[in-house]
This record gives structure tokens, sequence and C-alpha cells, in this order.
């Protein structure tokens, strides 16, 4: 037995036959590439078009709000009421910062869902009471409430109870 040559063909019936046959193509088109001069300078080059931009704009100048609408209810569900209706007097909380957050079925009994102003949240049954207020209705806008006297209060869910101080000179002062 004599000792092959480092390099060899592949022997007959070998796949490595055809990658082997295709190193010579290979290496003379790598040759000829070379051997070809370059792309002509007379060619042209294609370039980047350079827009003009417009300036950037620039920044609003400060807006004056009225008066009007800093004293609106920004979340208030309908475009909200004025903050304080009455100049200088602040709007009484019957509920003492206690909101109706909604309703829920618990059983057979529908339960109003009522956040505390610590933020704990407490289930109250009809006829159940805040404060002096009881409730008397719960419908899919908000709860009905009866108070003292008489009075009833309609409140949409999530808003914060707020009366208006009687003004001087109304007719529910005399």
């Amino acid at each position: 037995m004599k000792p092959l040559p480092r390099f060899s063909w592949p022997r007959r019936g070998s796949p490595a036959r055809v990658p082997a046959l295709a190193v010579p193509l290979l290496a003379l088109l790598a040759a000829a590439q070379l051997a070809l001069p370059a792309a002509p300078a007379d060619r042209p080059v294609a370039r980047v078009a350079r827009l003009a931009l417009p300036p950037v704009p620039q920044a609003p100048g400060l807006v004056e709000v009225p008066p009007l609408l800093l004293q609106r209810s920004l979340f208030s569900p309908a475009g909200g009421a004025p903050a304080n209706p009455v100049a200088g007097a602040p709007p009484v909380d019957p509920l003492g910062g206690m909101r109706i957050a909604g309703s829920v079925r618990l059983g057979p009994a529908l339960r109003a869902v009522v956040q505390h102003p610590d933020g704990t949240v407490g289930y109250l049954p009809m006829g159940g009471r805040i404060g002096q207020w009881r409730l008397v209705g719960l419908d899919a806008q908000g709860a009905r409430l009866a108070g003292p006297g008489g009075a009833t209060l309609a409140l949409p869910f999530g808003t914060r109870a707020a009366i208006a101080p009687p003004t001087p000179g109304s007719d529910d002062n005399q």
C-alpha cells in the first residue's frame, strides 16, 4: 500500500467530487475579476438630494385661563358645575369625603360601593346610612340619598357630593 499525496481527488462516487471540480473554476473567475479594470470614472454617481427644510416653529407662549374655567371641575361627568358657586364660601360636603363609586349585586341584594376618604372600600345596603343620609335608590347612573328634613341628593357614581351653601337673601334661609 502506497501513501496518498496530501491533495488527492475524491474517490469515484463520492459526493465531494462536485465541489472539488468547482474549485478551479472559482479560482479562474476570481483572477479574472482582479484583472478587469474598475468601473469607468465618467459614469455619473448618484447623489443624495438635500432638501431645504422649514425652520422649527417657536414654542407657543403662555395662555391665560379665565377664572370661570379654573373654578370648574375637569372630571365631573356633566362638564362640571362651578366648584365655588357662591364666592368666598366653600361647598358643603354632606357625606364627609365619602364617594359612592358604583353598585354591586351580592346575592339577591343590590349594594352601593362606598369609598371612604382614606381609600378603604365598603358596601352599603339599601336603607343603610352615611352620616345623616340614607341610601334610598340605585340605578345605572348613580345613587339617590334621602337626608334630614326631606332633602334628597342624586349622586352620579364616582363624584363627590357638594351642596352649595345658601346665598344670603335666598328663600332657603327664611
